[in-house]
C-alpha cells in the first residue's frame, strides 16, 4: 500500500484534516481581489469612453465634415450635389441632383458660414468703412460628378454677430481644399 502524506490534526473532529501541503485561499481574501478586479475595470471603463467620445465640433470641423460626405457622395454616385447653410438652425445640408437628402451637419451655436465667389482675376468690390466687399455671396456650393467644386470663398464667423473677425478662405475647385499659395500658408490666413 502506498504511503499517505501526514495530516495535520485537525480542532474540529468532524472535519478532515487538510494535509500540510495543500493550503487555500480564505473567503476574505477571494472578495478583496473580486473587487480590486471590479474596481479596475470600472476605472478602464469609464476611461475608455472618455477616450472614444467624440471631441466637440468646432465650425470648420462641421464645413469640412459636410464636404468630405458631399463630395464622397458626388462621386460615388457619379451625380451632382449642392450644400447650403441654414443660419437659423446652423446646419450644413446638402441635397444631390436626385432628390437625396445628406444628413446635415450642425456647426455650434453662433457660427455662421458665407460663401463669396473665388478670386480667379479682380473683383469689383464695394467699400464700407474700409472694408472690401464682395458684391453678392453664393446661396449654393455644387460637388461635381468628377470630384471637384465650385470655385469659392469660405467666410466663417463664430461665437455669434461681433464677437471676431471672421476667417475667409479660398477653396480650390480641383481638390475642394483649402488653396495653399507659393509660402505654404492658406489663402488668407485662415484654418
Amino acid at each position: 500500500m502506498p504511503e499517505q502524506p501526514p495530516q495535520a490534526a485537525s480542532a474540529d473532529p468532524r472535519r478532515p484534516a487538510i494535509p500540510e501541503g495543500r493550503r487555500a485561499f480564505t473567503l476574505l481574501e477571494i472578495l478583496m481581489v473580486l473587487a480590486l478586479m471590479g474596481l479596475l475595470a470600472s476605472v478602464m471603463v469609464v476611461g475608455a469612453n472618455r477616450m472614444l467620445a467624440t471631441p466637440p465640433v468646432t465650425a470648420e470641423g462641421a464645413f469640412w465634415q459636410m464636404v468630405a460626405e458631399a463630395r464622397r457622395y458626388a462621386l460615388q454616385h457619379e451625380i451632382n450635389v449642392q450644400m447650403t447653410f441654414d443660419e437659423m438652425s446652423t446646419s450644413l445640408m446638402a441635397t444631390a441632383d436626385d432628390g437625396t437628402i445628406l444628413p446635415a451637419v450642425v456647426a455650434p451655436t453662433g457660427s455662421k458660414f458665407t460663401f463669396q465667389p473665388g478670386l480667379t482675376a479682380p473683383t469689383s468690390t464695394s467699400g464700407l468703412g474700409g472694408t472690401a466687399l464682395l458684391d453678392t455671396p453664393l446661396t449654393t456650393i455644387t460637388f461635381y460628378s468628377d470630384g471637384t467644386c465650385s470655385l469659392f470663398r469660405l467666410q466663417v464667423e463664430t461665437g455669434g454677430f461681433g464677437t471676431g473677425a471672421p476667417q475667409t478662405v479660398q477653396i480650390d475647385p480641383w481638390t475642394c481644399a483649402p488653396l495653399f499659395l507659393a509660402s505654404g500658408t492658406t489663402s488668407t490666413g485662415g484654418f
